[in-house]
């Protein structure tokens, strides 16, 4: 291979054969084919040695960055953090808005609210966030399908989950950090494109994450079954 540089990079007067023992080491190989064409001199084998051995390493280290600078890119585009992470993952523990019931595995009924809207649990979830621990979390399906995630947490816990949200989402887009500490009723919410996650407390804690989008066809959906049904006399 380093043979094939060699004779490739220099200028055609130069070109000769080189063994890859006698390039690497300088020691002539046993069964060395015959040289073609000019031969060079000890003298000038010796310059094109060290000339491979400054080009060689040089070669190498623009084959590895080219190699890996898309890796690295896409490591560090990969690594989402704050709304945007959220964003990405569009729900919730592995459970993403606008799954079918039959995608989400382990949920267990917990209540109906109307026709088309359903609440479940997730036996085996962890129930803390952030550090704070929760009193539940539920998964609402419209239509069979997920649209809103849960968190519920206890009055002592709720001030202490708030911060866990500004900790990993950043600031609410509400500011009410000092209401937040100082009114019997507070409410705070951060945004995103398609996401949107809102606490309400400290009463009756809830963390609700949501994805409105989903919600709103899911609800016209279930307007339009409704309506199917009653002129079917249903």
């Amino acid at each position: 291979m380093l043979a094939m540089i060699v004779q490739t990079s220099l200028p055609a007067g130069w070109r000769f054969f080189v063994s890859p023992m006698q390039s690497l080491g300088g020691h002539r190989a046993r069964h060395a084919p015959k040289p073609r064409g000019r031969v060079m001199t000890r003298a000038g084998l010796q310059s094109v040695q060290n000339w491979s051995r400054r080009v060689l390493p040089l070669t190498m280290l623009c084959l590895a960055s080219t190699f890996f600078a898309p890796l690295v890119t896409w490591a560090e585009g990969s690594a989402k953090t704050g709304l945007a992470a959220l964003e990405e993952e569009y729900g919730f523990r592995g459970a993403h808005f606008g799954d079918a019931l039959s995608d989400l595995k382990g949920l267990k009924l917990k209540a109906e609210r109307g026709v088309c809207e359903k609440d479940y649990t997730r036996p085996g979830d962890k129930l803390e966030f952030g550090g704070v621990a929760l009193s539940g979390v539920e998964y609402s399906l419209q239509n069979g399908r997920l649209t809103v995630v849960s968190l519920l947490a206890t009055k002592e816990q709720c001030n202490k989950l708030y911060q866990a949200l500004v900790k990993a989402y950043g600031d609410d887009s509400s500011s009410q950090k000092a209401a937040v500490a100082s009114q019997p009723f507070w409410n705070a919410n951060w945004t995103s494109e398609r996401v949107r996650l809102e606490i309400v407390g400290p009463n009756d804690c809830t963390v609700t994450i949501t994805a409105p989008e989903e919600a709103i066809l899911e609800e016209r959906q279930c307007r339009e079954d409704d309506r199917t049904d009653a002129s079917k006399g249903r």
